[in-house]
């Protein structure tokens, strides 16, 4: 077998792109969405396609696309890896720690500082042999609104089951009792406007790792989605005239969940108004039996959650990194990640 590695835009390839990524998963995506993910969001740096061709025909590829961040409240780009393809032929192989080993040299080659990627467990395992370092676990947050399901599964005895979804939802209630709504109102807004700017400006940046949530990422990353039409949600929390806090929701269309994608309030005291609100709200939804946050596990606002009721629970997802130095070395060192579902362009 001839194998070749080479990099190219995302421009010009993408028919080659989405053949590839189709051929490799069971959820079918169309050009409208690819063109939205590399295309969508304006970085000043084009995105890549690192390939690997077997025989003269590509077999293997993972997209990098630079996405702006702050580091420290300074603004870099980072190169957010995804789409990472095999075809399934070719597993097993060794193939893929070569693409890896490729897109590594490419990473130093080309002077960028920090690459992201949130892996699927098998893709995990690959990049952790190659060099890549885990940052942080992703917990995943839990609150159930209409528990009754959820512990009919885990007990057999019916009124147990039921004694119990009572003893939860007490439970919860007097976690939300402690959180003060004086003055807070919730909103459903439909756009981003200079509002979600001048709120964006006013959050405190300090120390922390994140994606720049400026009104035209938020515009991108939820009202442009080829979905948004059907699936995003975006709650506001206003005190007098004053934005304090939003957060953005998918609900799932398999089952009755809801996903928060981001959560951002300008202070512990309206993050947990902000929580206790839209907890309310949807609880008038009978479609709806819990709420789901995906967070890196030293976030700040993790303990805010478990303050409003929601309980961690560890799975086996996490983010890693690789940096051109080797090392962390080019981050602050109190630099603090914040890290969610929204981080993944899906």
């Amino acid at each position: 077998m001839q194998k070749r590695f080479t990099v190219t835009p995302y421009r010009g390839f993408e028919r080659e792109v989405l053949r590839l990524r189709n051929q490799t998963r069971s959820r079918q995506r169309d050009r409208a969405y690819l063109d939205w993910r590399y295309l969508g969001q304006e970085s000043g740096r084009e995105p890549m396609i690192f390939w690997v061709y077997a025989d003269g025909r590509p077999v293997g590829m993972a997209g990098g696309i630079f996405r702006p961040y702050l580091v420290a409240a300074q603004r870099r780009l980072v190169l957010v890896i995804g789409d990472i393809s095999l075809l399934p032929e070719f597993r097993g192989t060794g193939l893929v720690d070569e693409l890896f080993q490729f897109v590594n040299s490419q990473i130093r080659a080309r002077g960028i500082d920090c690459a992201l990627v949130i892996p699927n467990v098998p893709a995990r395992k690959v990049l952790e042999r190659n060099g890549w370092q885990k940052g942080e676990d992703l917990v995943h947050h839990v609150l159930y609104l209409r528990p009754w399901q959820r512990f009919s599964a885990m007990i057999p005895v019916q009124p147990l089951a039921r004694l119990a979804g009572l003893f939860y939802l007490a439970w919860i209630r007097i976690h939300l009792a402690g959180i003060n709504l004086n003055g807070y109102a919730l909103r459903r807004t439909t756009g981003y406007g200079d509002e979600f700017n001048r709120f964006w400006e006013r959050y405190r940046k300090e120390g922390l790792c994140m994606k720049e949530m400026t009104a035209d990422f938020l515009a991108w990353r939820y009202g442009q989605h080829p979905d948004a039409a059907e699936s995003f949600l975006t709650y506001t929390c206003h005190r007098g005239d004053d934005l304090v806090g939003y957060l953005v929701c998918r609900p799932d269309s398999a089952e009755p969940v809801c996903t928060i994608c981001d959560i951002l309030a300008i202070d512990p005291a309206s993050c947990l108004a902000l929580l206790k609100l839209v907890i309310r709200e949807m609880r008038t939804r009978p479609d709806m039996e819990a709420l789901r946050f995906v967070l890196n596990a030293h976030n700040r606002v993790a303990a805010l959650l478990r303050r409003a009721g929601f309980s961690p629970r560890q799975e086996e997802t996490l983010f890693q990194l690789f940096f051109a130095q080797g090392d962390a070395a080019s981050l602050p060192a109190s630099c603090s990640w914040y890290v969610s579902s929204g981080d993944k362009d899906v």
